[in-house]
């Protein structure tokens, strides 16, 4: 079994009971992690870091979760957010490749895929700089006595041939697992950045319609349209493209979208029809329910579905920035004022 955030707690101030001379710890309830199937133990693994008060807190822009697929144990893992002050983070994919002398699990992240091993080798001969990044590496503790994990972010890189490692930003952490009443959070990399646009209306002119401000032209409590923005292609392939991307139904396949806001589903899967020309307009109307001092990531999945199988196509996402809601007399005066921009 795994240990709640609270009997965390509660084990660490009793081993520190113990170690000041108090009353034995009672037995422990067994821990069932294991380094080396750490794939078998389903769900979301969330960091803890200092949350100014003197007390661990949770943060959700680094975690972790592990799982088997193609005969392989990986891990997708968050290295915190994408960049200070912005609500987003990327996912990465590492792969298991065994335990160190400690008894840590190893896992594996390629940072220069595509390129053969003798470019790689060379890049490592020449390389002279700390800060390229050839390996991401995670260590992988298993802490039986408060059943966590703990987790070491770090890199590998190459300066003249010579191997050395370096810690990512989010160092070393303890990860608590996310309880089942806890909603869930996206594991989807988003491979279509500032793809999703807000407007004002469901009908879009994409040629004469201006999308709404993110950082001003968007209210908690107010409904907006998000639209997909499509990409541009030219030439005779373009509709190829377009088709591949989802912008046009392919014969025979189904199509959906997921919308999550802030990491987590906002709303259930919503089914896309295409035009009469074949086009799929991906939009969704989205109210917030609060403001965002940060801002909040949004992420449209889009799936195509077909011979029964349903895959992702692109994750388009965008950072928005809802403003406090505005009185009836604010409103007013904003759409008197609309006219003179």
């Amino acid at each position: 079994m795994r240990r709640s955030i609270f009997a965390v707690l509660a084990l660490l101030s009793l081993s520190a009971l113990v170690a000041c001379g108090g009353e034995t710890a009672p037995e422990l309830p067994p821990c069932d992690l294991d380094a080396t199937n750490l794939d078998s133990i389903h769900g979301s693994w969330i960091s803890m870091t200092g949350g100014g008060g003197g007390a661990d807190v949770p943060d959700k822009f680094a975690r972790a979760k592990f799982y088997s697929e193609d005969g392989k144990q990986k891990a997708t893992y968050t290295a915190g957010r994408l960049a200070p002050g912005m609500p987003q983070t990327n996912k990465y994919e590492y792969i298991y490749t065994g335990l160190d002398p400690r008894g840590d699990a190893i896992y594996s992240k390629n940072m220069f895929p595509g390129k053969s091993r003798q470019r790689i080798n060379r890049l490592k001969k020449d390389n002279r700089s700390l800060a390229v990044k050839f390996e991401g590496r995670m260590y992988v503790k298993v802490d039986k006595v408060n059943c966590v994990l703990v987790v070491s972010d770090m890199y590998v890189t190459y300066v003249r041939g010579e191997e050395k490692m370096d810690s990512n930003p989010t160092g070393t952490r303890t990860y608590l697992k996310l309880g089942p009443k806890e909603p869930p959070l996206s594991w989807v990399h988003c491979d279509e950045p500032r793809q999703v646009a807000p407007f004002a209306t469901e009908a879009v002119n994409w040629e004469k319609d201006k999308t709404l401000d993110p950082k001003t032209g968007i209210f908690a409590g107010e409904p907006v349209w998000l639209h997909y923005a499509t990409k541009l292609y030219e030439g005779k392939d373009a509709k190829e493209k377009w088709t591949k991307d989802g912008v046009f139904a392919e014969e025979g396949a189904t199509y959906d979208y997921e919308l999550w806001v802030g990491d987590n589903p906002a709303g259930a899967k919503t089914a896309v029809e295409p035009g009469e020309d074949g086009r799929l307009d991906w939009k969704v109307e989205h109210t917030f329910d609060k403001s965002y001092a940060e801002g909040v990531y949004v992420e449209m999945h889009r799936y195509k579905t077909k011979d029964g199988k349903r895959e992702l196509i692109h994750n388009a996402c965008t950072v928005l920035w809802p403003e406090p809601k505005r009185t009836e007399e604010e409103k007013n005066q904003a759409e008197k004022d609309a006219p003179k921009k």
